[in-house]
């Protein structure tokens, strides 16, 4: 059985919090029984956010100063109705910023829209139908007259109702607000619903390569032009490096042919580099039909591709993807970004054997993103990685059998 995470329990304890809210009687337990409920999706929200830890501790702070209002107001009476409702609309404002800003670095480190973020946008959606109902009976307490046309008590379930409607523009017309001021937070409140629905309209053929205009490989982001770092054991690669990190000093890594912001830098997975070889003067594309899918899924994301040919004499040439036999490569033509220089192709041409072809990949590897983003934030970093090979797996397998 998969793992709720974050995002499923906080759309759980937002439909409870409506759900009391509308079919509950109001009553001194179900004023606290909302209280700690809207202390929880705070609380939620903050960690789907994945902020820095201050964050949380404050979020836990305002959630237990609503829940303590609304206690005081249940026991002793001693909080008007007015301030009571204030304050829960403060509550959940603090909410929704929580949730987009995790629903972006959510799509940031996928490229796609998961369930996740379906769940997180469900769940901004409720968040501000429920501040905007906090809104209302607040007005109707303090305002001075009702908020309902017709002297209709806006009671925290008419309030609730109200509020859902609008934001989905539905306009019943069985409530309506008086005063001008009831008017225009219900304009701006169906315009939220509106554009909602539009980002979830766009977010959803986004991910869909089967509709017209998706677009292929070739056509989709690519970062800015830059500099493949040459191997970390090259005078060339420590001058880079400490390039790079004059410039990240400054707040912005810069690049030949472009720049790109130490915020996107931040956010991104790890990056690997691969050299395919293949016997003779052209490459087989059986395989990249294969690259493109994990790339679709959102696994990885294709940064740069190049093609060479090492000849008997050991010269290094540089192969077009026009001059490729077959379609199997169909899908990288225009993909190249320039990360990849020619001295990094004489580089990998040194691992090749003469009279032989082969590609070179630079992908980012986004399905680790939320895993190097956390461990970066944490103040950790990788100190140590590498691959075995497939032939050395087996061996040991086999010397480990032999040897019982």
């Amino acid at each position: 059985m998969a793992r709720v995470g974050p995002y499923g329990w906080l759309l759980v304890s937002l439909v409870a919090t409506v759900a009391v809210q509308g079919a509950v009687a109001p009553s001194a337990g179900q004023r606290v029984v909302i209280s700690v409920l809207l202390g929880v999706n705070l609380v939620l929200a903050v960690v789907i956010a994945n902020v820095d830890r201050a964050y949380l501790r404050l979020g836990i702070v305002i959630a237990c100063v609503g829940i303590a209002l609304n206690v005081l107001r249940a026991s002793a009476g001693v909080l008007g109705e007015g301030e009571v409702r204030t304050g829960n609309a403060l509550v959940v404002l603090l909410g929704p910023p929580m949730v987009a800003l995790g629903i972006l670095r959510s799509l940031r480190a996928s490229r796609a829209v998961r369930l996740e973020a379906v769940t997180g946008v469900l769940s901004l959606y409720i968040m501000i139908g429920l501040f905007f109902a906090f809104v209302y009976g607040a007005i109707d307490e303090l305002g001075g007259e009702p908020f309902f046309a017709n002297d209709t008590p806006a009671t925290v379930s008419r309030c609730v109702y109200f509020s859902f409607v609008t934001l989905a523009t539905v306009g019943y017309g069985d409530l309506t607000a008086a005063s001008d001021l009831g008017h225009t937070l219900s304009i701006f409140e169906a315009r939220i619903g509106c554009f909602h629905e539009d980002v979830g309209l766009v977010a959803g053929r986004a991910d869909r390569p089967d509709l017209p205009g998706h677009r292929r490989l070739a056509d989709r982001e690519q970062p800015r032009p830059a500099r493949w770092p040459a191997s970390p054991r090259s005078d060339d690669a420590r001058r880079r490096s400490a390039a790079d990190a004059r410039a990240r000093g400054r707040g912005r890594r810069n690049y030949e042919g472009g720049t790109m912001s130490t915020l996107e830098i931040d956010e991104m997975g790890p990056i690997d580099y691969i050299v395919l070889e293949w016997p003779g003067k052209q490459p087989s594309g059986e395989a990249a039909p294969l690259i493109v899918e994990l790339a679709d899924r959102g696994l990885i994301r294709i940064l740069d591709v190049a093609f060479m040919l090492k000849t008997e004499d050991g010269t290094v040439e540089s192969i077009e993807l026009s001059d490729l036999d077959g379609d199997g490569f169909a899908e990288f033509e225009g993909a190249s970004s320039g990360l990849i220089g020619r001295d990094d192709l004489d580089e990998a041409a040194a691992a090749l054997a003469p009279g032989t072809c082969a590609a070179v990949l630079v992908w980012e590897n986004r399905w680790a993103a939320p895993v190097a983003v956390a461990l970066r934030r944490s103040g950790g970093q990788l100190v140590a990685s590498g691959r075995l090979p497939i032939q050395a797996v087996i061996a040991s397998l086999e010397a480990a059998e032999a040897g019982r």
